[in-house]
Formats: structure tokens, C-alpha cells, sequence
């Protein structure tokens, strides 16, 4: 069963890239090159959510990282307008797979 979750994520992965490179060039996107050349601008959506996830979790001089639950709670607070919504949505099913 969670393999097949995992796939189904990989494939809603691949056609939010595809979406997001058709908002960012304003036609559809039907090629592979295309793709990669807007893979970095997909990238950077991603390393964005999983950089938050750190910040918050991981111990500062000035203050202890939170618990997952509360990293978690935050990430989806702001998906949708500080970060991808589908992009956090899938962040957040593998989160707990990650430990701290």
C-alpha cells in the first residue's frame, strides 16, 4: 500500500512540475527539455519547504527545535501562500519518515 502512495505522490509531483512550468511560459509544456530547463525553479520549491522543516526542527544557540508536530502545523499554516500547497501536502506524508 505504500508504495503505491509513494507512486501516486511521484506522479501528482510530475504534473504539478508540468503545471507550473505551463503558468510560468504560458503554454503547455510537451516536451522533455522544456521540463528540465524549469526543473531548477521546481527545485527551488522544494529545497524551500524542506529548509523551513530544518530551521524548525533542528536546535539553535537561542532556542531548542520543535517537536514534528509543531514543524509540521507551521508547514501547513502556510501552504498555499508561503509554500506550495501540493508540494507541502506531500512533504508532510513522508515528515514524520525523517526523524529529528
Amino acid at each position: 500500500m505504500e508504495a503505491k502512495s509513494r507512486q501516486t505522490d511521484i506522479k501528482m509531483t510530475a504534473r504539478k512540475l508540468r503545471r507550473v512550468i505551463n503558468e510560468v511560459r504560458g503554454k503547455a509544456v510537451t516536451d522533455a527539455q522544456t521540463m528540465l530547463r524549469f526543473m531548477p525553479y521546481f527545485a527551488a520549491k522544494i529545497v524551500a519547504i524542506a529548509d523551513t522543516y530544518h530551521a524548525l526542527t533542528s536546535d539553535r544557540p537561542y532556542r531548542k527545535g520543535m517537536n514534528i508536530e509543531k514543524a509540521i502545523s507551521i508547514l501547513e499554516e502556510g501552504a498555499g501562500t508561503q509554500w506550495d500547497a501540493d508540494l507541502v501536502r506531500t512533504f508532510v506524508s513522508i515528515a514524520p519518515s525523517l526523524g529529528v
